[in-house]
């Protein structure tokens, strides 16, 4: 009881400015999917909620080759891949199989070639 403070955290990591009783993500992206706490703090101490995950599927029409998500299909959108294959960030699934490994490769290729 009594509450005197709240930082909510995503994989573990505080994030800026979310320091409210309640958090909200008004429009998702890929990159917000993860597991999200809040520590909640005060005059006894502080204690760290139970983890809400969020899972974030890409729509019917997202063009999954944009792993950057900036608009446009370009050379960058393969960087973007390497790092989400090697973070294992949501964007990595290319074939929406529901995990991220070599066979996303090949679907990023095909993804990429296809266009948007």
């Amino acid at each position: 009881t009594d509450a005197t403070g709240f930082q909510w955290r995503k994989d573990g990591a505080p994030i800026n400015g979310a320091t409210a009783s309640t958090f909200s993500i008004a429009a998702t992206t890929l990159a917000d999917a993860g597991s999200y706490t809040v520590v909640v703090t005060n005059n006894c101490g502080s204690i760290t909620s139970s983890a809400a995950v969020l899972t974030v599927e890409p729509a019917p029409n997202d063009c999954l080759a944009d792993t950057n998500n900036d608009g446009l299909l370009s050379p960058a959108d393969f960087n973007a891949w390497i790092l989400a294959f090697n973070t294992q960030a949501p964007e990595c699934d290319q074939n929406n199989d529901g995990s991220c490994d070599p066979s996303d490769f090949n679907a990023w290729i095909l993804n990429f070639n296809t266009g948007c």
